[in-house]
């Protein structure tokens, strides 16, 4: 099968949902396929070595969108080549199957104003002037899905849906236990500390303040729930580190927290960690490859109803949090301080990770691919 992937801009960082550009490419070439890239950007050009790609505006940021023109490109490209299966990742268009991994306008638009401060949001709009003409090209698309009746795609469960997936190995956690030990032993975390690790990747330090501060509540033992009191260390992992050091600096729990800068090698802070914490997403796809990749290692999840992935947590055995304020989150990290919940829910964790794995997905989709009308 010939298959044409279109993607917006494609960041050189694993969590960036764009990556599922690479993820895809990589393997459909491994079961034979011919794959080609068609992007409007790119930010490192090694990210694609290995694949027959086009790039329509190579000096591009990821702050700079022109969707009409790119939309123009694609038509073209589509006209030529009309013998190639098309999977959009951008809402920018549609193509014979879309799965749109780009934040709308409106998520976007609602992310600033509910995550922001007044003045902060005002400078915000002043670094996305292209959001009318996005919000144009989503309309169109959309229109042209509606006529050509092309399918459109989720990650999860459904009708629609290509279920979740991570690219870890079940025993990850056995594989990189040795260095585990070390990483905790430089941290300063003692052998019997529980930690807990927040991928805040897409979530805003603004929106992080009643974690934090629900997780100085469960330590001090000031709420209900089992393990009041009890030690236990937060590792937040984020590219927005000062922002987050301040907001847990706040809270009264800058020395239990151990804030980091995001990292390719996701295995390391899951190896280190007894419970993984997935916040309220700001905007943008749900694909749920935080609690995915927790799941997929055999780690429990405290999750908020409003993260990536919610279903797929509540349905693994996750404490679920229903509300993002202080005392929910107290809640939610009470529970995981309580080991028998931490034994029974990494069990629960361990019989969905079989489920999880990116092969599953990938035959998923290419069954879609075969049949995209169906």
């Amino acid at each position: 099968m010939q298959i044409l992937i279109v993607a917006n801009f494609i960041r050189n960082m694993p969590w960036d949902s764009a990556w599922w550009t690479v993820v895809f490419a990589r393997e459909f070439l491994a079961q034979g396929h011919s794959v080609r890239i068609l992007a409007d950007g790119l930010e490192s050009p090694e990210t694609l070595a290995g694949f027959e790609s086009e790039i329509v505006r190579p000096s591009r940021t990821h702050l700079g969108a022109n969707p009409r023109s790119f939309a123009l490109r694609v038509r073209e490209a589509r006209e030529r080549s009309a013998d190639m299966v098309t999977l959009s990742l951008t809402g920018w268009v549609a193509g014979d199957l879309w799965l749109p991994l780009d934040q709308t306008p409106g998520q976007l638009s609602g992310s600033i104003f509910r995550d922001l401060r007044p003045l902060s949001a005002a400078l915000e709009f002043i670094h996305h002037p292209w959001l009318i003409h996005e919000a144009f090209a989503h309309r169109r698309a959309a229109q042209e899905a509606a006529g050509k009746g092309t399918r459109r795609l989720n990650f999860g469960e459904g009708e629609s849906g290509i279920g979740h997936a991570s690219g870890l190995a079940i025993d990850t956690r056995a594989r990189y236990s040795g260095e585990a030990i070390s990483l905790r032993r430089l941290m300063g975390i003692a052998c019997d500390e529980p930690v807990f690790v927040l991928s805040a990747a897409e979530v805003r330090p603004h929106a992080l303040e009643p974690i934090a501060q629900g997780f100085t509540a469960a330590r001090s033992g000031g709420g209900a729930g089992a393990g009041g009191g009890v030690g236990a260390r937060l590792i937040v992992l984020t590219r927005r580190q000062h922002s987050v050091s301040r907001v847990v600096q706040d809270a009264g729990c800058g020395r239990d927290v151990i804030v980091m800068g995001l990292s390719r090698r996701v295995e390391l802070p899951l190896s280190i960690a007894e419970v993984a914490i997935a916040g309220p997403m700001s905007g943008g796809v749900s694909c749920g490859r935080w609690v995915a990749d927790a799941l997929r290692v055999g780690l429990p999840v405290v999750a908020s109803v409003d993260s990536s992935g919610a279903r797929l947590a509540e349905t693994s055995g996750a404490a679920m949090v229903r509300a993002h304020d202080a005392m929910s989150w107290e809640r939610g990290f009470a529970q995981a301080l309580d080991a028998s919940w931490r034994k029974h829910a990494g069990e629960r964790a361990m019989e969905a990770a079989p489920q999880l794995s990116v092969d599953a997905m990938v035959a998923r989709l290419l069954a879609t691919l075969r049949s995209p009308n169906s």
